[in-house]
């Protein structure tokens, strides 16, 4: 039976955050975390997705959640996040040489709407901006727990107040339906183009009930992970 853990909301100074976690089984693969780093005068997004299901990902689930929530200390300096983003491969190697994850690093930067991504392999963010367009950050890149990963890092965006940017697993895109569809990119564009100029509360509300009018009584097969974020 899924578990819907209740949404968590934070905000921190002209950012709030909504986030969504629903567990397959009763322990999940999922990592999602917000953090400050107040001496980089920036708040951190980490949401993974441990590949398998259940008992099989949460295995890891705990060692890989402390290492994201080390975000906190990571140094000023071009090139730091990156960097995250490798010690926390060689992590997932030192515990699983056989175990895969997805990743994606943003880094918002306070009051001044600038925000710094790196992908490994996570399925892209997608920013819903005040004038309605919904533009994918298209970031390429390896998983993470290979030898050899090829991250991806994007150029410096801005963010508009009013703007908000939508992270998730790729659960999301594949949500079980009638005839065994899946709900899909065009389903959770349409909501998005509906709530675009709602609050992130009412966006992720209007993601979960489409959910799980799509998912109807089937059975959840992957944990599912959804963060809205609002520059106020």
């Amino acid at each position: 039976m899924a578990k819907y853990l209740p949404f968590k909301r934070k905000n921190i100074a002209d950012l709030f955050f909504v986030s969504m976690v629903i567990q397959c089984q009763r322990a999940g693969g999922d990592v999602v975390c917000i953090v400050e780093n107040r001496m980089r005068s920036s708040v951190y997004l980490i949401i993974l997705d441990i590949m398998g299901h259940g008992a099989e990902a949460s295995s890891i689930h705990k060692s890989i959640s402390k290492c994201c929530e080390q975000a906190i200390r990571i140094p000023l300096g071009e090139g730091k996040n990156l960097i995250f983003m490798e010690n926390l491969n060689k992590q997932l190697l030192s515990l699983d040489k056989n175990k895969t994850a997805t990743c994606c690093l943003l880094e918002f930067k306070k009051s001044t709407g600038i925000l710094n991504i790196v992908n490994a392999g996570h399925p892209f963010p997608l920013i819903v901006k005040k004038d309605k367009k919904i533009v994918p950050i298209s970031l390429m890149s390896s998983l993470l727990g290979l030898e050899e990963p090829d991250f991806a890092v994007s150029d410096q965006i801005k963010l508009e107040r009013g703007d908000q940017i939508i992270a998730f697993s790729d659960a999301t895109y594949e949500v079980k339906g009638y005839a065994n569809s899946n709900f899909g990119q065009k389903r959770l564009r349409a909501v998005l183009e509906q709530t675009r100029s709602k609050d992130a509360s009412v966006m992720i509300n209007a993601i979960f009930d489409a959910l799980s009018t799509h998912a109807g009584n089937a059975t959840r097969e992957d944990d599912l992970s959804i963060v809205v974020v609002s520059r106020n």
